[in-house]
């Protein structure tokens, strides 16, 4: 909402993360026509630089639970809006 606020949503592009992963040929092209821009190719390898160490692996269920709870209203308003979500949610 608070980009909304500052943007028109035609200017905004919210794409999961995930989907460089799962589709990197399918999700650069959406960013590139997005964007208008000439079609390239997409890089054979992109960087997962943020995927961590297992360290998500050893966070008690009490404090995962708890942190999917407050996120809760924010990832359904993702979902609606935008058209993904996560499983928790």
């Amino acid at each position: 909402d608070r980009y909304l606020e500052l943007f028109p949503g035609r200017q905004l592009l919210v794409l999961q993360s995930e989907a460089f992963f799962t589709d990197p040929a399918g999700t650069w092209l959406e960013i590139e026509s997005f964007l208008d821009l000439a079609a390239t190719p997409c890089p054979p390898t992109l960087p997962k630089a943020n995927t961590g160490k297992g360290e998500a692996a050893v966070v008690p269920a009490t404090i995962r639970n708890g942190l999917q709870q407050q996120l809760k209203t924010t990832a359904l308003g993702v979902r609606e809006r935008y058209g993904f979500g996560w499983a928790w949610a």
